[in-house]
């Protein structure tokens, strides 16, 4: 049972403080944003009933709104398909043949014969690395991929070949796409070593015994291009992600087809489509009262705003950016059980989210077991000490700047969150052995240990917060929001009692989740 070491007046106080601040400076946001709505580009007329105009400037959730009725019905034909395939009792191979097939006419559809070929040369060369079992030359073939993506000779066919949209569209899915390459790859020599070691063992393949770990996958054979297409083009992930390690969706999948009874639960799966559906609903409908998105392009107009509006839009920005891929990966996940792959955990709502640690291990739970799987273990991780772990991150974090495009915002994005991960690491390590932080601990109540432990990650959470504007908003956008919050010693004092009351709420949630997890385990 949860026991709160907080007096019940103070968790009120920091519960009626962060309300009262949340929905003051929501309602600055909209005072302010219809005030300023005739400098905006990106409004439209919305829904007739509401009589307000619509920010249609966010371009992925445009976009996902504009292609929600493609994506159900092509998505609809492929679980039919698969399920078919299943009450028939084809055999297996035959049923992936079926799926790969008409996962990548529709592919074909989206984006036209030339850039499908080059997803498909993609393929074709890493598949062929992979025989060699040499991890250096994956890498290498990966990071080619990479840069090749940003080239001029790239951005140029890709705006003779696509439309705008298409370009967006095609972005996206080719970010996961090279990372399921690179995960294929590395699984895939991972199973050449352990069962074929005498034949397998070179310099570079001895560092896969720790890849993958804790993951099954089938291992009766050895993973051939057939699942390597599969796996690559499946359409329920293909657009919007997730990133599922190649292991796990090989074995469930595999699990899947080859079971003997029928373990698809479509009322749960259905029930579940319906509740993120419902949630798109609600993105489009707060972007009529709403214009935080539209802000992102207009520093001019955010230098005139008071600090609760900007700040506002900024927390705003965050929670419906979650809001977002709660849509875009739950939906995704939900379609995935049809074919026996178990969903990740939906991203966790940031507003109780303390630790930027957490942020990245619950946010996206598949590029973190990218990162983990791929990059962070391998390379050394929490075995190499502090310094090493320090390493590993850095190197993790620099990988992320890379896949998400090379950006200079997103560089700050990533070094921001490059400090503030190591802060909290250094301030664990310092808590747990050296003198003063045991002192600390075993004289303070446990009261004073959790207000401690706010006051130290509250600053902390704010150099994260500043990370995380740079990779929402562009760099002179960044700068004008940390300019007026640092504006004077009065702002920043207030802020931070804003921001310690939503820290000490978070911690609250957090506590209490996790005895309740520590109860169901018991039970």
């Amino acid at each position: 049972m949860y026991l709160d070491v907080l007096p019940k007046w103070e968790r009120i106080t920091y519960w009626i403080i962060s309300i009262t601040s949340i929905a003051y400076g929501l309602y600055r946001l909209h005072v302010e944003g219809d005030k300023y709505k005739e400098s905006f580009y990106y409004l439209v007329p919305g829904w007739p009933w509401l009589n307000r105009e619509q920010d249609i400037s966010d371009s992925e959730f445009s976009l996902f709104r504009d292609e929600i009725q493609l994506l159900i019905l092509v998505n609809t034909i492929h679980i039919i398909l698969s399920q078919m395939c299943y009450f028939l009792s084809v055999q297996v191979k035959v049923r992936i043949c079926i799926l790969s097939v008409y996962d990548i006419l529709v592919i074909n559809y989206f984006f036209g014969v030339r850039p499908f070929l080059l997803l498909l040369a993609k393929c074709i060369i890493m598949y062929s690395i992979s025989r060699l079992g040499r991890i250096r030359l994956v890498w290498l073939a990966f990071l080619a991929f990479m840069l090749s993506d940003i080239s001029s000779l790239t951005s140029y066919y890709k705006w003779k070949y696509l439309n705008i949209s298409s370009i967006y569209r095609y972005t996206i899915a080719n970010g996961f796409f090279e990372l399921s390459l690179l995960s294929f790859a590395l699984d895939k020599i991972h199973w050449r070593t352990t069962h074929h070691p005498r034949n397998n063992v070179t310099s570079d393949n001895l560092q896969t015994q720790e890849l993958s770990s804790g993951v099954g996958t089938d291992e009766e054979r050895e993973p051939n291009f057939l699942d390597l297409v599969f796996y690559v083009f499946h359409l329920p992930k293909f657009n919007h992600g997730p990133f599922y390690p190649f292991k796990k969706f090989h074995f469930e999948v595999m699990s899947c087809f080859k079971a003997a009874t029928y373990t698809v639960n479509i009322w749960d799966i259905v029930k579940k489509l319906l509740r993120f559906m419902l949630w798109a609903l609600f993105l489009e409908f707060q972007l009529h009262y709403f214009y935080y998105s539209q802000l992102g392009f207009s520093e001019d107009i955010l230098e005139q705003m008071s600090l609760p509006a900007v700040m506002a839009a900024g927390y705003w920005q965050g929670q419906m950016f979650m809001v977002k891929y709660v849509c875009f990966y739950g939906i995704s996940g939900q379609l995935l059980r049809f074919d026996g792959v178990i969903p990740f955990s939906n991203p966790r709502c940031i507003s109780w989210v303390y630790s930027y640690t957490d942020m990245w291990r619950y946010f996206d739970v598949g590029l973190y077991e990218f990162v983990k799987m791929y990059i962070y273990i391998p390379i050394g991780g929490s075995k190499c000490g502090y310094i090493g772990q320090l390493v590993s991150s850095a190197i993790s974090f620099f990988f992320i700047f890379m896949w998400h495009g090379f950006y200079l915002n997103l560089f700050y994005w990533c070094l921001g969150n490059f400090i503030t991960v190591s802060l909290e690491r250094l301030g664990q390590e310092f808590m747990k052995h050296s003198a003063l932080g045991i002192q600390l601990q075993s004289k303070l109540s446990p009261a004073w240990q959790l207000r401690l432990l706010v006051i130290v990650l509250a600053p902390v959470y704010v150099v994260s917060c500043w990370g995380i504007f740079f990779f929402f908003f562009d760099i002179d956008v960044t700068l004008v929001i940390i300019k007026k919050m640092t504006a004077s010693w009065l702002s920043m004092f207030l802020e931070m009692v804003v921001i310690t009351s939503a820290m000490h709420n978070a911690l609250d949630i957090s506590m209490r989740k996790q005895a309740e997890k520590e109860i169901q385990r018991v039970d």
